[in-house]
């Protein structure tokens, strides 16, 4: 009999571990990434895939998202896109079909234009990484820019005025991104009493940039100025132009971040480039902590501001579903991200305010040099 009570105590015990377990359960919150995991914007994928990894793992090792008394985990899935519009839309279809997510995070303008006219009728927030006025101008409520304009070409256009450069050249791909990019730099460049003396457009898909830039270095220009490519693309034009001769200035917009295009044409080719800076190179406690936490944890990657794009915005989300007091309801989540994003919610301070659902970053010039990607005046 002392036996079989002891055995019955034994149970219970066991059945109340199982029932805190039961209720210690996280309810998952399915998170899409849709992105280039392969072709040529490959490199650019695998880091932003590895950013929203990270900051799933962080958010939910944290506690998770905590919302009318019960917490809540985020749960990642990737969707590889290349860097197709039509992929991007059948990859959202399969997204929500297999997972239900409420949250999607588009790569680039190639994810982010086709997608936006979606997110009110399939029901969900998208945070994309798209420079293309049309993302957010007209307004969705639903679609949030973590990512610079093209418009925010401008300290970098006088940065080159300033070097004395009157010649520019404009090479763009035939993606949206590329093509408005080039026109709205011709536009301030002009203004700016600069003059365009050459344009060249190719096919996206391309792969061999020799004709175009041939075609460009015809025309005989001071600078190269180019929007909407990806390190490898860049680092592959910006070679090909040297080749050729070609030792004047060279600006990327956007995507192109310096220390992979160093790594893929070595530093001596890449010397004199200008790129779009953030605080990201300018660095401050939190930054610099975290710079050092991903070069410990993701070793000879050249893991940079690309990554903190992808991983910043489920902490916005965060913040606007515990401040909405919903994890379901998208309204009410997007309207409270305008208020719920703060330095406090941002782990590097990058994604700090949120103004007419845009990321207000603080933009300037930098430079590759020696090496490294420095911030010029």
């Amino acid at each position: 009999m002392k036996k079989l009570a002891i055995g019955f105590v034994c149970i219970a015990f066991l059945l109340s571990i199982g029932m805190a377990g039961a209720q210690e359960k996280r309810e998952k919150i399915p998170y899409a990434y849709l992105g280039p995991l392969t072709g040529s914007g490959a490199a650019l994928g695998a880091e932003q895939w590895a950013g929203v990894q990270l900051a799933v793992k962080d958010i939910n090792a944290a506690g998770g998202i905590k919302v009318g008394g019960k917490t809540y985990e985020f749960e990642a899935h990737d969707f590889d896109v290349e860097e197709s519009p039509e992929k991007s839309v059948t990859k959202m279809n399969e997204a929500l079909s297999l997972h239900h997510p409420k949250f999607f995070y588009g790569a680039s303008s190639m994810t982010g234009i086709p997608l936006k006219q979606f997110a009110k009728d399939k029901g969900f927030i998208m945070v994309a990484m798209s420079e293309v006025p049309g993302y957010t101008e007209p307004r969705n409520p639903l679609c949030f820019r973590g990512w610079m304009k093209v418009s925010d070409q401008g300290p970098m256009l006088d940065y080159m005025r300033k070097l004395g450069i009157s010649k520019l050249g404009l090479l763009a791909h035939s993606g949206e991104v590329s093509v408005k990019w080039a026109e709205v730099c011709k536009g301030l460049w002009e203004k700016k009493g600069g003059k365009v003396v050459g344009e060249v457009t190719y096919p996206v898909e391309s792969t061999d940039f020799t004709s175009p830039v041939t075609k460009l270095l015809s025309s005989n220009p001071d600078a190269i100025a180019s929007g909407g490519n990806p390190d490898v693309r860049a680092a592959n034009i910006l070679k090909i132009a040297r080749e050729l001769g070609f030792k004047g200035k060279f600006f990327f917009g956007g995507a192109c971040r310096g220390p992979r295009m160093v790594g893929l044409i070595g530093k001596e080719l890449a010397e004199g480039t200008l790129l779009v800076g953030t605080e990201w190179e300018k660095g401050s406690p939190k930054i610099d902590v975290f710079k050092k936490r991903i070069a410990e944890l993701y070793p000879g990657k050249p893991y940079g501001f690309i990554f903190v794009v992808a991983y910043e915005p489920l902490f916005m989300l965060k913040a606007g579903m515990e401040k909405a007091g919903t994890v379901t309801d998208i309204n009410k989540i997007a309207e409270a991200m305008g208020t719920a994003v703060t330095p406090k919610t941002s782990p590097t301070g990058l994604f700090s305010k949120v103004v007419n659902n845009e990321v207000a970053l603080n933009l300037y010039p930098v430079e590759i040099r020696n090496g490294q990607v420095v911030a010029v005046k």
